[in-house]
């Protein structure tokens, strides 16, 4: 139907373009003006996984959920000219934020008491020991930057002459903040077992997991390890290896991936 109503709308337009049409009393009106507005923001919306046995919703169930439609026509919603209208509430000038380092203070405490203030009251980083220097530095005087969160991080990005990219889930109140080209990757990662919360890492990273007795396991070591921590990782979309190395750190495991088949072994590490 949209498809005919287009081309129907083609062809009138074409007709009024001729030289040779007088026109029948049509009447066209923009009835709406789209501005696309680019944000060039260092700050980019995640959804954190979850090394959990029960791990989250994931967006494509979260879209199948019941939603309220409003109706519309062509776009537009129908409203009731009858109705009475809302009286207009003067809208009062919000105060441009200002954030700021204090003397003495590591930058790295500043940006963290920044992103408390914005609700994200977990934090993973993911920094190269060259950065994570610069970040510790201590200020050597007070220093204000004006304009929202994004504004104030890509201002302190400048000062320092370092990337710092952010990842935020509202949902969780988790942001990651890192300095590596590309998208990243937030985990959750917590459980009662080394062996279920590896499994976990390894099926949100879209690797193959097997299960089972059988030789061609996933989990070949002889213990299945209790597993007590409870933290966020932050890593590049689809580094897998930094991921794993982080979560068996404390264990005597290690992991190999099968190339060809894109299998995950876990092994004592002798």
């Amino acid at each position: 139907m949209k498809k005919r109503i287009s081309l129907g709308l083609a062809t009138l337009l074409c007709g009024c373009a001729s030289q040779d049409y007088t026109g029948q009393g049509e009447y066209f009106e923009l009835q709406t003006v789209h501005v696309i507005e680019r944000d060039l923001s260092v700050f980019k919306p995640t959804q954190t996984a979850s090394t959990r046995d029960a791990p989250r919703r994931s967006l494509i169930e979260q879209n199948d959920a019941p939603k309220s439609h409003s109706l519309t026509l062509f776009g537009q919603p129908l409203v009731n000219k009858d109705a009475p209208s809302d009286k207009k509430i003067p809208m009062m000038k919000k105060p441009v934020p200002h954030y700021t380092v204090r003397h003495g203070e590591s930058y790295q405490v500043a940006l963290t008491r920044w992103l408390n203030t914005a609700g994200m009251n977990n934090i993973a980083w993911q920094l190269d020991e060259a950065h994570r220097s610069i970040l510790s530095r201590e200020a050597p005087a007070p220093k204000g930057f004006r304009g929202s969160l994004k504004q104030a991080v890509v201002a302190l990005s400048r000062t320092l002459d370092m990337p710092l990219q952010i990842v935020m889930d509202p949902d969780l109140n988790v942001a990651g903040v890192y300095d590596f080209e590309g998208e990243a990757r937030l985990t959750h990662v917590t459980g009662h077992s080394i062996k279920n919360v590896v499994k976990n890492v390894v099926n949100n990273y879209g690797l193959k997991w097997v299960e089972g007795d059988s030789p061609a396991r996933s989990y070949l070591a002889a213990d299945n390890y209790k597993f007590g921590a409870d933290y966020y990782l932050l890593t590049e979309k689809d580094d897998i290896v930094m991921a794993l190395t982080s979560v068996l750190d404390a264990y005597p495991l290690r992991s190999d991936i099968i190339q060809s088949t894109g299998q995950v072994l876990i092994q004592e590490d002798r």
